[in-house]
């Protein structure tokens, strides 16, 4: 008998097939918000003063992992990870470690820098919050469709019969479970004291 195909289940098989298609993309738009984080902090901080910055010893500036930062009328973090708050996280988180700078005690907090809305960081920003809400969208319509799809069947097997392609995501949960008894027949005949020839 196969496993029944719980709302649980559908939502682990749709979060698996949703990591395999859109782990790279999701890593890329990761990839690209770190360069924009490292590009305002080359913006910020001269040559010369990230040279002086690395040159002191540990402890005598705050380490962080972002940048308070205005593109134009919007407040954010840039963070060096690529990290940002949302719906990619779900996908795959990005990767903190290792992704912290030193930075001047009064850059810790607060906003850093303010850009024009027509400065070229503040374009990017524009274009990798687009490419991200694309995705984001993207991710959605891929999951509300397959969800969908195993919403129409009600087992496993029959998952994998109707939709092939998904059984390397979807065997893993067809565990065949032992069929217990019901009724324990020899507990109940001693307390009942059956058997008996006749019915009385």
């Amino acid at each position: 008998m196969s496993t029944r195909l719980t709302k649980d289940i559908r939502e682990a098989i749709a979060k698996d097939l949703i990591k395999h298609r859109f782990e790279d993309a999701v890593k890329n738009v990761y990839a690209q918000r770190a360069a924009l984080a490292d590009a305002v902090y080359r913006d910020i901080y001269t040559k010369t003063q990230r040279e002086q910055i690395e040159a002191l010893p540990d402890g005598m500036l705050p380490t962080v992992d972002d940048l308070s930062v205005n593109f134009g009328t919007s407040y954010t973090h840039v963070y060096f990870s690529g990290y940002s708050y949302g719906d990619l996280n779900k996908v795959v988180s990005a990767d903190r470690t290792g992704s912290y700078r030193r930075v001047y005690y009064k850059h810790k907090g607060g906003s850093v820098k303010v850009y024009d809305a027509t400065h070229k960081l503040a374009v990017e920003y524009d274009r990798l919050s687009g490419v991200a809400a694309d995705l984001v969208n993207e991710i959605d319509v891929a999951r509300r469709s397959a969800i969908a799809a195993m919403a129409s069947v009600g087992t496993i097997k029959r998952l994998i019969e109707a939709w092939p392609e998904v059984a390397p995501f979807a065997r893993r949960f067809d565990v065949e479970r032992p069929q217990l008894p019901m009724v324990q027949t020899d507990k109940l005949n001693k307390i009942l004291d059956l058997p008996v020839s006749e019915a009385a």
